[in-house]
Protein backbone atom coordinates (compact mmCIF):
# COMPACT_ATOMS: atom_id res chain seq x y z
CA UNK A 1 0.00 0.00 0.00
CA UNK A 2 1.09 3.28 -0.63
CA UNK A 3 2.41 5.85 1.45
CA UNK A 4 -0.44 8.61 2.08
CA UNK A 5 -0.26 11.20 -0.24
CA UNK A 6 1.26 14.57 1.66
CA UNK A 7 -0.23 17.82 1.29
CA UNK A 8 1.29 21.67 1.23
CA UNK A 9 0.18 21.86 4.53
CA UNK A 10 1.97 18.88 5.52
CA UNK A 11 4.87 20.38 4.39
CA UNK A 12 5.01 24.06 4.95
CA UNK A 13 5.71 25.45 8.16
CA UNK A 14 5.69 28.68 10.09
CA UNK A 15 9.00 30.42 10.80
CA UNK A 16 10.48 33.29 12.46
CA UNK A 17 14.55 33.12 11.56
CA UNK A 18 17.21 35.48 12.50
CA UNK A 19 21.44 34.67 10.62
CA UNK A 20 24.16 36.07 12.17
CA UNK A 21 23.64 38.90 9.99
CA UNK A 22 20.83 40.33 11.50
CA UNK A 23 18.72 39.40 8.38
CA UNK A 24 15.04 37.78 9.46
CA UNK A 25 12.38 35.96 7.47
CA UNK A 26 8.80 35.23 9.29
CA UNK A 27 6.95 33.05 7.00
CA UNK A 28 6.29 29.47 5.65
CA UNK A 29 9.68 27.09 5.48
CA UNK A 30 9.38 23.59 4.11
CA UNK A 31 12.83 21.20 4.34
CA UNK A 32 15.08 24.23 5.80
CA UNK A 33 14.24 26.82 2.46
CA UNK A 34 11.90 29.62 3.30
CA UNK A 35 9.35 29.12 1.02
CA UNK A 36 5.65 30.35 -0.15
CA UNK A 37 5.26 34.17 1.68
CA UNK A 38 7.32 35.60 4.13
CA UNK A 39 8.87 38.89 4.79
CA UNK A 40 13.25 39.53 5.11
CA UNK A 41 14.12 42.30 6.52
CA UNK A 42 17.67 43.61 6.43
CA UNK A 43 17.75 45.82 9.88
CA UNK A 44 21.63 46.84 9.26
CA UNK A 45 20.42 47.57 5.74
CA UNK A 46 16.90 48.91 6.86
CA UNK A 47 15.26 47.27 3.96
CA UNK A 48 12.81 44.72 3.71
CA UNK A 49 10.84 42.55 1.72
CA UNK A 50 7.29 41.22 1.65
CA UNK A 51 5.38 38.21 -0.66
CA UNK A 52 6.18 35.05 -2.43
CA UNK A 53 9.45 33.57 -1.93
CA UNK A 54 11.09 30.15 -3.19
CA UNK A 55 14.50 28.72 -2.45
CA UNK A 56 15.05 31.64 0.56
CA UNK A 57 14.79 34.39 -2.31
CA UNK A 58 11.94 36.83 -3.53
CA UNK A 59 10.13 34.70 -6.35
CA UNK A 60 6.61 35.22 -7.88
CA UNK A 61 5.07 38.76 -6.66
CA UNK A 62 6.05 40.89 -4.25
CA UNK A 63 7.17 44.09 -2.46
CA UNK A 64 10.75 45.61 -1.87
CA UNK A 65 11.54 48.54 -0.18
CA UNK A 66 15.48 49.77 0.10
CA UNK A 67 16.74 51.99 2.76
CA UNK A 68 16.20 55.42 0.92
CA UNK A 69 12.42 54.93 -0.02
CA UNK A 70 12.45 53.53 -3.37
CA UNK A 71 10.11 50.97 -3.78
CA UNK A 72 9.17 48.39 -6.09
CA UNK A 73 6.08 46.03 -6.35
CA UNK A 74 6.29 43.70 -9.22
CA UNK A 75 7.18 40.45 -10.46
CA UNK A 76 10.33 38.21 -8.72
CA UNK A 77 12.42 35.74 -10.02
CA UNK A 78 15.45 34.01 -8.22
CA UNK A 79 16.16 37.62 -6.03
CA UNK A 80 15.61 39.55 -8.77
CA UNK A 81 13.24 42.41 -10.22
CA UNK A 82 12.16 40.57 -13.11
CA UNK A 83 8.62 40.85 -15.23
CA UNK A 84 6.03 43.28 -14.89
CA UNK A 85 6.43 45.79 -12.48
CA UNK A 86 6.53 49.30 -10.99
CA UNK A 87 9.16 51.20 -9.64
CA UNK A 88 8.94 54.36 -7.51
CA UNK A 89 11.90 56.88 -6.00
CA UNK A 90 12.13 60.44 -4.92
CA UNK A 91 14.37 62.39 -7.32
CA UNK A 92 17.01 65.01 -5.77
CA UNK A 93 14.20 67.95 -5.89
CA UNK A 94 11.62 65.80 -3.87
CA UNK A 95 9.46 64.30 -6.74
CA UNK A 96 8.40 61.19 -6.97
CA UNK A 97 9.10 59.37 -9.92
CA UNK A 98 7.85 55.90 -11.31
CA UNK A 99 8.75 53.22 -14.25
CA UNK A 100 6.17 50.87 -15.04
CA UNK A 101 6.26 47.87 -17.40
CA UNK A 102 8.96 45.56 -18.05
CA UNK A 103 12.49 44.31 -15.86
CA UNK A 104 14.78 41.97 -16.75
CA UNK A 105 17.18 40.39 -13.95
CA UNK A 106 17.14 43.87 -11.91
CA UNK A 107 17.45 46.38 -15.21
CA UNK A 108 14.60 48.35 -16.35
CA UNK A 109 13.52 47.00 -19.86
CA UNK A 110 10.77 49.60 -20.70
CA UNK A 111 7.26 49.67 -21.07
CA UNK A 112 4.98 47.34 -23.11
CA UNK A 113 8.13 45.39 -23.75
CA UNK A 114 7.50 41.95 -24.22
CA UNK A 115 3.80 41.62 -22.99
CA UNK A 116 4.08 43.94 -20.30
CA UNK A 117 2.05 47.16 -20.81
CA UNK A 118 1.76 49.61 -18.08
CA UNK A 119 -2.05 48.09 -17.48
CA UNK A 120 -0.09 44.47 -17.04
CA UNK A 121 2.74 46.33 -14.80
CA UNK A 122 -0.02 47.86 -12.92
CA UNK A 123 -1.73 44.59 -12.45
CA UNK A 124 1.64 42.84 -11.20
CA UNK A 125 2.25 45.75 -8.47
CA UNK A 126 -1.31 44.83 -7.08
CA UNK A 127 -0.40 41.50 -6.91
CA UNK A 128 2.61 41.79 -5.05
CA UNK A 129 0.13 43.72 -2.88
CA UNK A 130 -1.73 41.25 -2.24
CA UNK A 131 1.00 38.60 -1.64
CA UNK A 132 2.65 41.36 0.68
CA UNK A 133 -0.46 41.50 2.64
CA UNK A 134 -0.42 37.75 3.03
CA UNK A 135 2.95 37.50 3.97
CA UNK A 136 2.30 40.52 7.00
CA UNK A 137 0.19 37.98 8.14
CA UNK A 138 3.39 35.75 9.64
CA UNK A 139 4.98 39.16 10.72
CA UNK A 140 1.43 39.50 13.13
CA UNK A 141 1.48 36.11 14.08
CA UNK A 142 4.93 36.37 15.19
CA UNK A 143 4.13 39.14 17.54
CA UNK A 144 1.44 37.27 19.18
CA UNK A 145 -1.22 39.42 16.96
Amino acid sequence: MAPPERTLSDILEWRSLRWQDGCTYDGLEAGGSCESHGIISWPSRRERYEGQVSASRPHGHGAYRWSDGTLYRGEWYDGRMHGCGVLLWQDAQGVVQAKVGRFFADDYVGPDVGGCSAEDAQEAALEADMAARRARAFELRCRGT
